[in-house]
């Protein structure tokens, strides 16, 4: 997926001033497939422990650019995308994060579960309190070097390879919004994020997420914000609906999707209890 990732940014009929690949592999695989791509443009580091938010925190953190664009490794952009970007950052006057579409590849009637899809219909400008869900995804965004630096980046107790698992994305938006800094979500720019994971793995992930999610409401409202609240509630909501959703249709997977997801949320508030008793930050 790597090496389909990064060819498609070389590809583009305009090129970015360095492609920043943060390996976190036990082996060369990854660094041999960059190698066959020939690119002067790759800068290639390698990240331990494994964990989304440390490697996005360093690629960001070694990029030399005022902004960043992160694109996860089983997405892949068409060729006009950077174009696009530097076209919807003046559009939007150069806000701090700005967030584009993620499409799903497989033809448009496909049954099943998808995730970490993005469709907005129209572009939108986000203010606090936003739900930070809503906003977009790590898998594609743009972030302003300085204020994703001055706000610590993602919180690395959060996401894939942490023991909470998910939510590191939102818990930036959310930071993000609660400073008064400024984020744009517009379709005017996509990426496709190809669904590689088999669907009957899809309701533990949903669950996964919903787990780290709840992680990061206990983190807020620790600190006293009651809007953590509101945004608990929502996904309670939604896990029931997901629930509902597979006995209407008679679809066992949703049903299992739904049932994941209401575990995770309640076991990630007890983990997320524990997990931000002492908070660091």
């Amino acid at each position: 997926m790597i090496g389909r990732c990064v060819e498609s940014v070389l590809a583009g009929t305009e090129l970015p001033l360095e492609i920043v690949v943060v390996d976190q592999s036990r082996d060369e695989r990854t660094r041999e497939v960059l190698d066959s791509l020939g690119s002067k443009l790759i800068r290639y580091e390698h990240h331990s422990p494994p964990s989304i938010s440390g490697a996005r925190n360093r690629a960001v953190e070694i990029a030399g650019s005022e902004y960043a664009a992160i694109i996860d490794d089983d997405c892949e952009v068409p060729a006009n995308w950077l174009s696009r970007l530097h076209s919807e950052l003046k559009r939007f006057d150069y806000p701090d994060v700005l967030y584009g579409e993620i499409r799903d590849p497989a033809p448009p009637g496909r049954k099943g579960l998808s995730v970490s899809i993005l469709e907005p219909p129209r572009p939108r400008t986000w203010s606090y309190p936003a739900h930070p869900g809503y906003m977009g995804y790590g898998a594609h965004m743009v972030v302003r070097r300085s204020t994703f630096l001055e706000l610590g980046g993602f919180d690395e107790r959060l996401g894939p390879g942490t023991p909470l698992g998910a939510a590191e994305d939102i818990d930036y938006n959310y930071r993000l919004l609660k400073g008064g800094y400024r984020a744009v979500t517009t379709p005017g720019v996509w990426v496709l994020h190809y669904q590689w994971r088999p669907q009957s793995s899809l309701p533990a992930d949903l669950g996964r997420r919903c787990f780290g999610q709840s992680a990061f409401c206990v983190r807020h409202l620790r600190e006293g914000d009651r809007y953590a609240a509101r945004i608990l509630l929502e996904q309670t909501g939604a896990d029931v609906r997901m629930l509902a959703s597979g006995a209407r249709r008679r679809s066992w997977l949703r049903a299992r999707a739904g049932f994941r997801r209401m575990a995770g949320t309640w076991s990630g508030l007890i983990a997320g209890w524990r997990a931000f008793a002492h908070p660091d930050r």
